[in-house]
C-alpha cells in the first residue's frame, strides 16, 4: 500500500444492481411472509441481508483500511449513524404516537418500551428474554421485526475490530488473504457449531441471537475477502451462479418446516445460495440476471429499509380499521406501505445520508465536491423533529383525553332476583353472556387494560398459588383448611393454573383440600415426547407426568381435574403426528389409563374458548364488538378428541364452551370483568365468577353430599 493514500477517504465501490435488486426480492417477500403467514419457510429470505450485509461491510471496512489505516473504523460507524438511525427513529416515534392515539395508554406504554428496545438496537434480547415466539400469532408488537436490525447492528458493533484484528495479523504473512480468510473463517465455524446446538436447545432464543446469527455475516465476508480470486471465474460460471442461486433461494422458503433448526442448520441453505448470487457477479456485468437487474427491482431494493421499517406498524395499525386476512385489508396494508416507503426514503433516508456534521473531513471533502440539496436535508431533519412533536401529542392527549371507548355510565342491567329463580347456573351465566355480547361500549374494567398482559397475570398468580410445581413444592402448593375430609388435585398447564382461583373458592369453603399439580406449557396429555410452543424439546414435561401419575395413585385423591390448553393439539403438527383431534383422543386416554387404577373420580375440564387480547382490541375508535370472537378449529378438534377419550374411559368431560360463548360468539368481558388477560388465559376475578359452575360441575347439584 502507497503511503500517499492515507488519511484519504476511500472511494466508494460500485453499486452492484443486481445485489439492490437482490434486497428489493428480499423485502417484497419478508413483507408477504408478514402479510399472509405462509409459506412456513419465507422468512428464511430475511437471511439474504445478513449474508448481503457482511459481504458488503467486510469489502467496504478492508478498502476503508487500506486508505486509512487504524482508524478505519471511525467513518464506518459514523457512516452507520446516518444511514440507519434518523429513518429508525422516525418509525418509532410515529409508531409509538399512533398507538397512544389508536389505542389505549396501556397499549401505549407497552409499544414504548419495545421502542425503547429497538432504539437502542437491543430489541432481541428484549424479545428473548420476554419469550417472544417469532412465529406465534400472538406476537403483535410493532417492534418485532427490528430484531433483525438490533442483530445486525450488534454485528457492525463488533465485526469491525475483529476485521481489523484479522488485518493486523495478515499483514505479517506473506499471503495475507489466506490469513485474513482463516481467522473470519474461524469465527464463522465457531458461530456455526454454536447455532447447531443452540437452535435446537433453545430455538426461541437462537432466532434472535447474534451468536447465531454470526456465521451467515461471516460467509459473507469471506466472500468478500476472496473477491480477488472469484472475480477471475469464466463468465459462463457467473451466470450460472448467478442463475442457479437465485432460483434455488425459493427452495428453502417451500420445503423448510415449523419446528426445524434454525438457523442452524437450515438457514445454511438460504446463505449458500445467496452467497452463490454474489460471487456470480463480482468482476463482472450482472445485466443477464434480468429478474433483479432492472429499474423496478433495483428501485425497490433502493428503498427497502424503508419498506421493511415501515410495514409491520402498517400491517397491525389497519387492523382496527379494516378487517384483518381479507383482499381489502391486504390491499390496503400494500397500498399504505408502497407510499409512505418512497416518501421516506426520498424525504428522511436518502438526504440524511449526507448530514455533513456526521462526517470526516475526507468525507466532508469528498462530499463538497458533489452539489448538495440543502432543501432535502432540511426536510429530513424536519420531519424528524415532526415525529418526535407528534409522539409528544399524541401521548399527552392519551393521558388526558377520553378513555378508549365511551365508558358506560351506568352498570350493565342487572336481572331482577325473580327473573333467576327459575334459570339454571348455566342460564344464568348465559344471560350475563348476552348481556355483554349487546354492550355497545367499554364498561370501566376491572382490573384495568394496564393490570392485563401474560407476565402481570403469572406474577399475580403467584402471589395467591402456585404455577410450575415441583415434588419439593407439593407441600407449599396445597390449599384449604388443614385436616380436610376431601382432597382434590389440580393438573395441567397455564390452564389449569388459570382455573385454579375457581376451583379453590369453590371447594375449600365446603371444606376440602386442593393440591395444586401444574407446569406452565406442559399438558396434561400422554404422549411419546412433549414439546415446548416454539418446537424446544421439553423433557421436564415427561418427568411431570411421571410425577403427577405417581402422586395420584399413592395419596388417591377424591378427585381429579386435568385441564389443558386448546393449542396442546399443535403437538399433532409434528412430523409423525396424527391430526388433530386423534392425538388429542390417543393423549388424554393414555393419561386415564395410567390415572384410573387408583380409583379417584376424574374430571376433564375443556379448554375454555380463547378471546381476542383486550390490550390489541380495545381502541378508541372501536366498539366491543371488536373484541368479540368465534372458537377456532383448534379448540373443536381439542374438544372433539378429549370428549371421545373420556366417554371411552367412562369419566366426565365438561364442555365449557357455553362458559364462555353464546352461539358461538365470545365475549372480551362480562359485567366489568375482562374474561382473560391476553386471549388464552382466564383472569383472576372471573376465574372466581366461574366458581359456582365449578362447584356444580365438579361435586354435582348437591355439593354438601361430597363433603361428608
Amino acid at each position: 500500500m502507497k503511503a500517499s493514500t492515507r488519511g484519504r477517504a476511500p472511494s466508494r465501490p460500485p453499486l452492484r444492481l443486481d445485489l439492490q435488486g437482490l434486497r428489493g426480492l428480499g423485502v417484497i417477500l419478508v413483507v408477504f411472509g408478514h402479510l399472509f403467514r405462509t409459506p412456513p419457510g419465507i422468512f428464511s429470505a430475511l437471511d439474504m441481508f445478513f449474508v448481503l450485509s457482511g459481504f458488503l461491510i467486510t469489502g467496504i471496512l478492508i478498502d476503508s483500511h487500506a486508505a486509512l489505516g487504524r482508524v478505519y473504523f471511525v467513518p464506518f460507524y459514523l457512516n452507520r449513524v446516518r444511514r440507519v438511525m434518523p429513518m429508525a427513529t422516525t418509525v418509532i416515534l410515529v409508531t409509538v404516537g399512533l398507538y397512544y392515539l389508536v389505542f389505549s395508554q396501556a397499549r401505549g406504554k407497552q409499544v414504548a418500551t419495545d421502542g425503547v428496545w429497538a432504539f437502542l438496537s437491543a430489541v432481541n434480547w428484549h424479545f428473548t428474554a420476554e419469550g417472544t415466539n417469532y412465529f406465534s400469532d400472538t406476537s403483535q408488537s410493532p417492534f418485532l421485526h427490528y430484531w433483525s436490525l438490533s442483530v445486525e447492528e450488534q454485528f457492525y458493533l463488533v465485526w469491525p475490530v475483529l476485521l481489523l484484528i484479522g488485518l493486523l495479523v495478515a499483514a505479517r504473512s506473506r499471503r495475507p488473504q489466506v490469513v485474513l480468510a482463516l481467522v473470519l473463517g474461524a469465527v464463522t465455524v465457531v458461530s456455526f457449531s454454536y447455532s447447531m446446538w443452540h437452535s435446537t436447545a433453545s430455538p426461541t432464543a437462537a432466532y434472535f441471537s447474534p451468536f447465531d446469527r454470526a456465521w451467515e455475516f461471516g460467509i459473507g465476508g469471506l466472500i468478500a475477502v476472496g473477491r480477488p480470486l472469484f472475480a477471475r471465474l469464466p463468465g459462463w460460471a457467473g451466470v450460472v451462479l448467478g442463475w442457479g442461486g437465485l432460483a434455488g433461494l425459493f427452495l428453502p422458503i417451500f420445503l423448510l418446516r415449523y419446528g426445524d433448526p434454525f438457523p442452524a442448520p437450515w438457514a445454511l441453505a438460504s446463505v449458500l445460495l445467496t452467497g452463490a448470487v454474489i460471487v456470480g457477479g463480482i468482476g463482472r456485468s450482472t445485466k443477464h440476471l434480468f429478474l433483479l437487474d432492472n429499474r423496478a427491482m433495483v428501485y425497490v431494493g433502493d428503498m427497502s429499509y424503508s419498506v421493511y421499517l415501515w410495514h409491520v406498524p402498517v400491517l397491525l395499525l389497519l387492523r382496527p380499521f379494516i378487517t384483518p386476512d381479507t383482499l381489502g385489508y391486504y390491499a390496503a396494508v400494500i397500498a399504505v406501505t408502497a407510499v409512505v416507503s418512497p416518501l421516506s426514503y426520498h424525504l428522511i433516508e436518502k438526504p440524511m445520508r449526507y448530514a455533513r456534521w456526521l462526517m470526516t473531513p475526507p468525507e466532508r471533502e469528498r462530499a463538497s465536491r458533489r452539489p448538495r440539496d440543502h432543501t432535502r436535508v432540511r426536510q429530513g431533519w424536519m420531519a424528524v423533529a415532526a415525529a418526535g412533536a407528534a409522539l409528544v401529542i399524541a401521548v399527552s392527549v392519551s393521558s388526558h383525553g377520553p378513555a378508549p371507548a365511551p365508558v358506560a355510565s351506568t352498570p350493565l342491567p342487572q336481572l331482577a332476583q325473580g327473573a333467576e329463580e327459575g334459570l339454571t347456573l348455566l342460564q344464568q351465566q348465559q344471560r350475563r353472556l348476552g348481556d355483554a355480547l349487546r354492550q355497545s361500549t367499554y364498561p370501566a374494567l376491572t382490573p384495568p387494560l394496564s393490570r392485563l398482559g401474560a407476565s402481570r397475570w403469572l406474577t399475580d398468580q403467584k402471589r395467591v398459588g402456585c404455577a410450575t410445581v415441583d415434588a419439593e413444592q407439593l407441600s407449599g402448593c396445597r390449599f384449604g383448611p388443614a385436616g380436610a375430609k376431601r382432597h382434590a388435585v389440580v393438573i395441567g398447564d397455564s390452564v389449569a393454573v388459570a382455573w385454579m382461583p375457581g376451583i379453590r373458592k369453590a371447594l375449600e369453603p365446603l371444606g376440602w383440600s386442593v393440591q395444586q399439580l401444574t407446569r406452565l406449557e406442559c399438558g396434561t396429555w400422554k404422549l411419546p415426547s412433549y414439546v415446548y410452543d416454539d418446537g424446544t424439546p421439553f423433557p421436564k414435561c415427561t418427568e411431570h407426568h411421571r410425577l403427577f401419575t405417581q402422586y395420584v395413585r399413592r395419596e388417591k385423591p377424591d378427585l381429579v381435574i386435568l385441564a389443558s390448553a386448546g393449542a396442546e393439539v399443535r403437538n399433532s403438527e409434528r412430523p409423525g403426528y396424527p391430526d388433530a383431534k386423534t392425538v388429542a383422543y390417543q393423549g388424554l386416554r393414555g393419561t386415564l389409563a395410567e390415572l384410573r387404577p387408583a380409583g379417584s373420580r376424574i374430571v376433564v375440564l375443556g379448554a375454555p374458548a380463547g378471546t381476542s387480547d383486550l390490550l390489541d382490541c380495545v381502541t378508541r375508535f372501536g366498539t366491543p364488538e371488536e373484541c368479540v370472537t368465534e372458537p377456532g378449529g383448534n379448540s373443536y378438534r381439542h374438544r372433539q378428541g378429549e370428549s371421545a377419550a373420556a366417554a371411552q374411559a367412562s369419566v366426565r368431560y365438561v364442555d365449557t364452551k357455553n362458559w364462555f360463548c353464546v352461539e358461538a360468539r365470545c365475549p372480551a368481558f362480562v359485567g366489568s370483568t375482562p374474561v382473560f388477560v391476553d386471549g388464552a388465559h382466564l383472569s383472576l376475578p372471573f376465574s372466581r365468577q366461574l366458581a359456582p359452575l365449578l362447584r356444580q360441575t365438579l361435586l354435582g347439584p348437591d355439593p354438601a353430599k361430597s363433603t361428608s
